[in-house]
């Protein structure tokens, strides 16, 4: 699928293993970030690249929110801004409006 990028949620029940724990970004709402491989016998044979898991802590609402994407090479709060934006450009409230005081 070359030229095809997503950021999407991880749904709460998907198998992988993580490969490689990346460098945090300080003073964010990132407490993790990670290259994982999915291990579930159709996700593997469908999709056996790396892909980036981003654990965001959503203050405002108080909850942690989980992001996969296919962007290895942007950082995690990059990533974390693009899908925020792209919910809200599709009207999905996924994050709260402090979240975008927040500096890049």
């Amino acid at each position: 699928m070359a030229g095809v990028v997503f950021v999407t949620r991880l749904k709460e029940n998907a198998a992988f293993d993580v490969v490689e724990e990346c460098q945090i970004p300080e003073n964010r709402n990132i407490p993790a970030d990670q290259l994982i491989r999915l291990t579930g016998a159709h996700t593997q044979a469908d999709y056996p690249e790396l892909l980036r898991r981003v654990l965001v802590w959503d203050a405002e609402n108080e909850r942690e929110i989980v992001l996969l994407t296919n962007l290895l090479k942007l950082g995690a709060a990059a990533r974390v801004r693009q899908y925020a934006y792209e919910a809200c450009r599709r009207q999905q409230n996924v994050f709260g409006p402090a979240f975008f005081d927040a500096p890049p």
